[in-house]
């Protein structure tokens, strides 16, 4: 986890205003690494039980708009927050909601190779994420 000092720069880095909010839940989501919405007011208010749900959710937009979290989409349609905005995949447990990474450059290459070859008209690609579903064969991680 960074330091206070480094989450500070960080934010002034991206002209964001430093205030507690805002690094409790960035050291939240540092914690996490990928969380809804829900797990990160339980895991803030742990230690700043009078920060509110309303400004949890405005601290977690506000660091979505300036690109440091990524919001990103369930297949039953909810919405969790990643900590890294590096383009990388996803490894979906429809079981139980677990998430993890999967960085393959190999995939996005051959996917950008692809799509560079289709030309998809009126449409040009930012960033390659791709979600895998599926279940972990260990359970207990």
């Amino acid at each position: 986890m960074q330091s206070i000092e480094s989450i500070k720069t960080l934010f002034v880095s991206r002209k964001m205003k430093v205030t507690l909010q805002r690094i409790a839940v960035y050291q939240a989501m540092e914690t996490l690494m990928h969380a809804f919405p829900e797990d990160v007011i339980t895991e803030v208010r742990k230690t700043h039980p009078t920060i509110t749900i309303g400004t949890i959710y405005n601290v977690l937009e506000s660091l979505v708009e300036n690109k440091l979290l990524t919001k990103v989409m369930t297949t039953d349609s909810k919405m969790y927050f990643d900590i890294r905005v590096d383009e990388h995949h996803h490894l979906y447990s429809l079981s139980d909601g677990r998430i993890e990474d999967f960085d393959d450059t190999f995939l996005t290459e051959m996917i950008r190779d692809y799509l560079h070859k289709k030309n998809p008209d009126n449409f040009e690609v930012e960033k390659i994420h791709v979600q895998l579903l599926g279940n972990f064969k260990d359970k207990n991680k």
